[in-house]
């Protein structure tokens, strides 16, 4: 059974406890909803701590696509994440974000992904939208190993369930000598990944903290937080074969107010 199928079943798992506990659970409504501004940082990982190979080029990464969304799991089916929607408009029996994935993977071109991530959004029709969006954020600046970018400023919220999800494109038209640090003898094509439905160090399980922006005991917002991001994930969990997933870099959330480059 592959790592996929794996992860399929704990999901399964999870929302069968999850609707037994929320129906067990007395329910106390949030008067109020409160918003705080963050920004996120995003940061490659060096690993080995070593100067890169003169021969070797530096890989950008960009562009970054943000979303924010008010469900921990997408409306009318067991997905976690925007790759894992449901819908086939063309009736091709593969949901229409795959391909739209797939085409952000290989040609660093997100508008496809975009367009699908829009009409799939909660509007008036309940009934149909699976992400509840409240964010969508393209950034079109590159980061890399030794360069670090940081994206506009979004409202994290103090609801029950507010998810950061993020995907990263990268040109495959840069040279043949990049480099993964992660998996320096990869040559495919790969996004980066992250979400805050995993914890910080892991993609096979979910987070049990649906809002990792809401301290709910000292209820306030957390000042710091952070999310992994991976590569061979997205949208290779949702497809057939081995997934080697492996950790390549860190989101970093911060107030706007007191965001530093050197925290």
């Amino acid at each position: 059974m592959s790592t996929s199928d794996l992860v399929h079943i704990a999901v399964e798992e999870r929302l069968i406890e999850q609707a037994i506990a929320d129906a067990l659970a007395p329910k106390e409504a949030k008067t109020t909803i409160r918003k705080k501004a963050y920004q996120a940082r995003y940061e490659i990982s060096r690993y080995d701590q070593n100067e890169f190979a003169e021969e070797r080029d530096e890989l950008q990464f960009g562009p970054t696509i943000i979303t924010t969304r008010r469900n921990f799991f997408l409306l009318h089916c067991p997905a976690y994440t925007t790759a894992g929607d449901y819908l086939d408009e063309n009736n091709d029996a593969q949901p229409d974000i795959i391909p739209a994935l797939e085409r952000f993977r290989d040609t660093n071109d997100p508008s496809e992904y975009i367009r699908v991530l829009r009409n799939r959004a909660v509007g008036a029709d309940y009934k149909t939208g699976s992400i509840d969006l409240i964010n969508l954020i393209r950034l079109d600046g590159r980061f890399s190993v030794t360069n670090q970018v940081v994206s506009p400023c979004f409202s994290a919220t103090n609801e029950d369930e507010f998810v950061f999800e993020t995907l990263v494109g990268v040109d495959p038209n840069q040279p043949e000598a990049r480099l993964l640090t992660a998996k320096p003898e990869q040559t495919e094509n790969i996004l980066l990944a992250g979400s805050t439905v995993f914890p910080p160090n892991s993609w096979q399980t979910l987070n049990e903290d649906k809002n990792i922006f809401w301290d709910d005991a000292a209820k306030d917002f957390v000042d710091h937080a952070e999310t992994a991001l991976w590569i061979n994930l997205i949208p290779d969990y949702l497809v057939p074969g081995d997934d080697d997933v492996r950790r390549q870099g860190t989101v970093y959330f911060q107030s706007c107010a007191q965001f530093s480059y050197f925290q």
